[in-house]
C-alpha cells in the first residue's frame, strides 16, 4: 500500500511539474508582482488572491500587456481576471462622457405621451362600436358615418313626439273647458269696456284689469302650448346640432322614400324604448319660479321669429321674381304688352278659357312656389300664416317690408359687383 501510495504522489507531482512548465509566463509575473505588493508576506501571506483585486498596479499591467502582445497566446484564469479596463476619468468641473439627459426635453416627452393617449382615448370613444356589449351605447340602425344624420333626425323625432303629444294634450283641456262653459257666459263675458262722460271722471278712474272671455282664454292656452312646443323642438333640435331648416329638409327627403322613412321609424322607436326605461326627474317644459329661464325662452323665441321673417320675406322675394318672369313670358307667347286689368289668371273661372300653354304655366306656378317655400325651411302652412298676419297686422307688414328692401339692397350690391368685375 505504502509503495502504491509512493507511485500515486510521484505521477501527480510530474503533471504538476508539467502543467506549471506549459503557463504562461503572464501568470508568474502577476503572482510576482502581487507577491511583491503584500509586504513581505510571500505569496500566501496576503488572504487576497490577485483576480480579486480592483485595481493593480501600472507594473503588473503594463507587463501583463506587454507579455500579451509578445506570445499572442489568449490569457486564462487568474490573468484574464486581473486584467482591467482602463476608463478615461472625467475632468474636474466637467460633465460625464454620456450626454446629459435635459429636464425640459423629459418634460415634453411626458406631455407628448399623454396627449397621445388622450387622443387615443378620444377616438377609441367617438367611433362607439355597437357591436361590442361592454359599452353602453345605443343601438342603431344607421352605422355607416354618411347615415348619421337620418340617426340624428330619428333621435329628434323621439324628443318632438313627445313634446306634440304634450301640446295636443294641453289644448284638448283648454277646448274641455271651453265647451263645458254655456254658450250665454261665452255670450256675456265679453270684455266690457268703460263708458264715461266725464272727463275728470276719465282722467281720475284707476285701470283696472280687464275681464277675458272663454273664447280669449282658449285661444291664450293655444298659443302658450305652442309657444312651449316650438321653444322645446327648437332646443332640442339644437343640442343634436342641426338647424331647424336642416331638420325639416332631412324630414323631406325621408317622406320621399318610403324605405328610409321605416328605417328612421324603427329608430325612433328604439329611442323612445331606451328613454322610457330610463329614470329621469321630469322637468316643467316652461319654468314659471326663475326669471332667467323665463328670459332665456324669451330670446329664443324672438331669434327664432326673427329667423322666420327673413326666410319669409327672402322666400315672398323669389316668388315674386318666378311670378314676374313668367308673365314676361305669358307675354311674349301670347304676343301682349300688358295683360287686361282686374284680371286674374288664377281664378278657377278664367283657367278653362285660357290656351294649353297659358293654363300649364298657372298649374305650375303653385308647384314652383312651394319649392321655393320649403327651400327656405318653411312649411306651406307657416307660410300661409305669416302671409295672413301680413295682411291684418300691420306691424308685422312693417318688418316683413324692411326686411324685403333689406334683401333687395343686397341683391342690387351683389348684382353692381358682379358687372364691375365684368366690365374689368
Amino acid at each position: 500500500m505504502r509503495i502504491g501510495r509512493q507511485y500515486t504522489a510521484t505521477a501527480l507531482g510530474v503533471c504538476l511539474v508539467a502543467v506549471i512548465s506549459i503557463t504562461d509566463n503572464s501568470v508568474v509575473s502577476a503572482v510576482q508582482s502581487s507577491s511583491s505588493s503584500s509586504n513581505g508576506r510571500g505569496i500566501f501571506g496576503s488572504r487576497r488572491l490577485p483576480w480579486n483585486l480592483s485595481s493593480t498596479g501600472s507594473t503588473s499591467s503594463s507587463s501583463s500587456v506587454h507579455n500579451n502582445n509578445n506570445d499572442k497566446l489568449s490569457t486564462r484564469g487568474g490573468a484574464a481576471a486581473a486584467r482591467t479596463s482602463t476608463r478615461r476619468q472625467p475632468m474636474k468641473g466637467a460633465s460625464s462622457s454620456s450626454p446629459p439627459v435635459k429636464k425640459g426635453g423629459v418634460k415634453k416627452m411626458k406631455k407628448m405621451v399623454k396627449k397621445q393617449k388622450q387622443r387615443a382615448a378620444t377616438t377609441n370613444n367617438a367611433k362607439g362600436d355597437v357591436s361590442s356589449p361592454n359599452k353602453d351605447t345605443m343601438p342603431s340602425i344607421f352605422r355607416i358615418p354618411s347615415e348619421e344624420k337620418y340617426d340624428r333626425y330619428a333621435a329628434a323625432l323621439a324628443i318632438t313626439e313627445g313634446l306634440r303629444r304634450i301640446r295636443d294634450a294641453d289644448v284638448a283641456r283648454a277646448e274641455k273647458v271651453y265647451k263645458k262653459t254655456p254658450r250665454q257666459a261665452r255670450r256675456n263675458n265679453s270684455p266690457s269696456k268703460p263708458t264715461t262722460t266725464d272727463t275728470t271722471a276719465n282722467a281720475t278712474a284707476t285701470a283696472q284689469p280687464e275681464p277675458s272671455s272663454p273664447k280669449e282664454i282658449l285661444d291664450q292656452s293655444k298659443q302658450q302650448a305652442e309657444s312651449a312646443f316650438l321653444l322645446q323642438s327648437t332646443k332640442a333640435v339644437k343640442s343634436l346640432g342641426m338647424t331647424v331648416a336642416q331638420f325639416n329638409q332631412i324630414g323631406r327627403e325621408v317622406l320621399s322614400d318610403p324605405a328610409l322613412k321605416e328605417r328612421v321609424s324603427e329608430q325612433a322607436y328604439l329611442y323612445r324604448i331606451h328613454a322610457s326605461a330610463m329614470s329621469l326627474d321630469k322637468v316643467p317644459l316652461l319654468s314659471s319660479g326663475d326669471n332667467t329661464d323665463d328670459n332665456e325662452n324669451e330670446d329664443v323665441l324672438k331669434n327664432h321669429k326673427r329667423h322666420q321673417v327673413q326666410m319669409f320675406a327672402r322666400s315672398i322675394q323669389e316668388i315674386e321674381d318666378l311670378r314676374t318672369d313668367q308673365l314676361n313670358q305669358l307675354q311674349s307667347q301670347l304676343r301682349m304688352t300688358q295683360f287686361p286689368p282686374n284680371f286674374d289668371l288664377s281664378d278657377p273661372n278664367v283657367q278653362p278659357l285660357l290656351r294649353e300653354e297659358v293654363r300649364a304655366v298657372c298649374e305650375r306656378f303653385p308647384a314652383k312656389a312651394e319649392e321655393i317655400v320649403k327651400r327656405y325651411g318653411l312649411e306651406s302652412e307657416e307660410f300661409n300664416k305669416m302671409l295672413e298676419e301680413t295682411r291684418g297686422n300691420p306691424i308685422f307688414r312693417w318688418r316683413v317690408m324692411k326686411t324685403v328692401r333689406g334683401v333687395e339692397e343686397e341683391r342690387r350690391k351683389k348684382k353692381e359687383r358682379k358687372d364691375g368685375k365684368g366690365k374689368k
